[in-house]
């Protein structure tokens, strides 16, 4: 299923086999499933995101680039059999694109991508302009709509001094202007580190705030997940020991400077044990509706 994202009362999925973008707006009375058709330049939809401002962005790509669009889902015109009732128009524009490149990384699969919508169709306009950060395998890569339109800056890959850094697959959305990502740098000693870091995007500009760091030494993290409902990040700690070691699970609180431990105990559950661990996945559409329910919330 490709392109599927939600945020009430919007369901959106790429119909990939004709081109064509499927959005159903569940208050709509007449309970029209429109049929947007891509341009020619998007040969497979990639990724897309309903932002809280309920802008649709499609991440498209091509054999030599990813597009990227926009679909204000607030367009909307008078019908003319009724005019007591208004029907949806969606009009798609083009805002940017970026080569692949083997030089920057950006040839490498994307993983994922966020949005911060624009502050325009507020009823204060704060000036806060669309923010984008695309997650490759070999970085992340950022631009906004100030830029020029094929201009993409890597903020997080490769690291100094020899360094190798990897991104791990997703981005953990606190709200729309907080999110984190994790990665892992082998060091030249090969002591690998855990970094839990925190993107805050401000009106026009963000910045990058490690969150927890964990040098790899007697235990590495076979496992994590945040839990953005508390803002507590889980790990699952496993020994280095060739021997078969114990395990341990540790809940950290981010909202506290010095990441106050809320728990810390060995795992004794056989079953968990011999269990291969998995991140805990969260489906886009709970995710949405708690940004949501924090959007109206402020």
């Amino acid at each position: 299923m490709k392109g599927f994202s939600c945020y009430t009362p919007y369901l959106t999925l790429a119909e990939t086999d004709d081109n064509y973008q499927l959005i159903y707006n569940l208050n709509d009375p007449k309970k029209v499933l429109q049929r947007i058709q891509l341009p020619k330049d998007i040969q497979q939809v990639v990724k897309t995101w309903i932002t809280s401002t309920l802008d649709l962005f499609i991440l498209g790509m091509n054999d030599q680039q990813y597009v990227l669009y926009l679909i204000d889902l607030d367009k909307f015109k008078e019908d003319k059999n009724d005019k007591t009732k208004k029907v949806q128009k969606f009009k798609i524009k083009k805002l940017m694109s970026y080569e692949k490149s083997d030089d920057t990384g950006t040839s490498s699969n994307l993983l994922d991508f966020h949005v911060r919508g624009s502050s325009a169709k507020e009823k204060v306009n704060l000036n806060k302009k669309i923010m984008v950060f695309f997650l490759h395998e070999k970085g992340i890569f950022y631009w906004n709509e100030n830029k020029d339109n094929t201009a993409v800056i890597p903020v997080a890959g490769p690291m100094p001094g020899g360094n190798k850094a990897e991104i791990q697959p997703n981005f953990d959305r606190k709200n729309d202007e907080n999110i984190y990502f994790a990665s892992r740098i082998k060091k030249k000693d090969d002591v690998t580190q855990f970094q839990f870091n925190q993107i805050k995007m401000h009106f026009n500009e963000f910045t990058i705030e490690s969150q927890f760091i964990e040098t790899e030494y007697f235990e590495k993290i076979a496992s994590y997940g945040y839990d953005y409902a508390e803002n507590t990040l889980v790990l699952l700690m496993k020994s280095t020991s060739r021997k078969k070691g114990t395990k341990r699970v540790k809940i950290l609180d981010l909202d506290t400077e010095e990441n106050k431990q809320i728990l810390n105990m060995k795992v004794k559950n056989k079953e968990l044990i011999g269990r291969p661990p998995k991140v805990p996945t969260v489906l886009p559409c709970e995710r949405a509706y708690v940004l949501q329910q924090q959007h109206h919330q402020d």
